[in-house]
């Protein structure tokens, strides 16, 4: 519903997000469209499409005082997916699968 905010609680290191946003930026539309009115339920619908295919996210971070588009390819998000290998003595933190198609994978959201 209106009013709350979907953030970004975490990022694996191999995210097409790393580097353009921190944990705590509110994402505040998807190719244009403005989430205010948009349920939760339904913003992974927006996200997902043919993997390669562009998708252009809009953040704020928490100050409300900066806004910005960071245009990424759709990757898998299917469990089956393999990211890269994680660091010598270190674990991959694992992702969330999904049905078909992608979106910023490995990325999670949370409502603010």
């Amino acid at each position: 519903g209106g009013g709350q905010q979907i953030a970004v609680t975490a990022l694996t290191p191999w995210s097409p997000l790393r580097g353009h946003v921190e944990e705590g930026d509110a994402l505040v539309s998807i190719d244009g469209l403005r989430l205010a009115a948009v349920p939760f339920e339904q913003v992974s619908s927006l996200i997902l499409g043919p993997v390669g295919t562009p998708i252009t996210l809009t953040f704020s971070r928490q100050d409300g005082n900066q806004i910005w588009n960071v245009t990424v390819p759709r990757t898998s998000t299917k469990s089956s997916a393999k990211p890269p290998p994680p660091p010598a003595g270190g674990s991959a933190p694992p992702t969330h699968g999904g049905g078909g198609g992608g979106g910023p994978a490995a990325s999670r959201w949370r409502l603010r």
